[in-house]
Order: C-alpha cells, then sequence, then structure tokens
C-alpha cells in the first residue's frame, strides 16, 4: 500500500496540502556564498576559534571567550599576501584533483595564521622569505 501510494502520489505532491506540513511553494537553499567577504569572516573565526583554543588548559570548562572580530589583523599581510589570500578565497580547489589552487590556498591560509599568531601575542609579523 505505501509503495503504491508512493508511485501515485510522486508527481502529486507539490500540489497536495498538508497543512502545516506543505511546502506551499517555498524553497530553502544553502550556499554557495557569493559574497567575496565571506571567506574572511570564516577564516578570521577559525584562526580565532584554533589560537584560543591552542592556548585553552585542558579541563577548562569555562566558556570559551572570543576576541573582538572587529580588529584589523589582515593589515598586518604584505601587500602581496592579501593578494594571493584575496585570489585564493575566490577561487577555491572545485576538486580534489586541483592541486594548484589547493597549494595556493593552504599557503595563503598558513599566512594568514602566522600573521594572526603575531597580531595575537602583539609580535612583529615576519613574512617567510620566498627567496
Amino acid at each position: 500500500l505505501g509503495a503504491t501510494g508512493s508511485v501515485y502520489y510522486a508527481g502529486k505532491l507539490d500540489r497536495l496540502s498538508l497543512g502545516p506540513l506543505s511546502a506551499g511553494g517555498q524553497q530553502a537553499r544553502f550556499g554557495p556564498v557569493h559574497d567575496p567577504q565571506f571567506g574572511y569572516v570564516v577564516l578570521g573565526r577559525a584562526l580565532e576559534h584554533a589560537w584560543r583554543i591552542a592556548r585553552r588548559n585542558h579541563a577548562s570548562r569555562d566558556p570559551l571567550a572570543l576576541g573582538d572580530s572587529n580588529e584589523r589583523w589582515l593589515q598586518h599581510l604584505t601587500r602581496r599576501e592579501r593578494v594571493a589570500l584575496q585570489k585564493a578565497l575566490l577561487a577555491p580547489p572545485r576538486d580534489v584533483a586541483d592541486t594548484r589552487r589547493r597549494n595556493a590556498l593552504e599557503d595563503a591560509v598558513a599566512r594568514a595564521a602566522s600573521a594572526f599568531a603575531a597580531w595575537s601575542t602583539g609580535q612583529q609579523y615576519q613574512p617567510p622569505d620566498d627567496g
């Protein structure tokens, strides 16, 4: 009976009224996010969490207190590093085989993490020597 009902109503579910369970023609959609700032928001929050947790006592039970997200830690990157990060965030790897983009993203995130760590501790960020 269930299989027969499924076959019969498969093409008619959008027209069926199920009260509060009816979709009503509404659609929920998630991603991909096209805002170019979204990558920076996610990266900043991830670096903040990782930095705080790495310095947290393993027995702490108090809530994790995050810092002010209005700080400008990205300004500690060189212009060249900021451009590379922007390119990597706007064109992330599309699949596992896309090693060129993956390497660019990993390098840009590693440099951003170094700049974040230096900024968080009040030290001067020293970009790695690429030569």
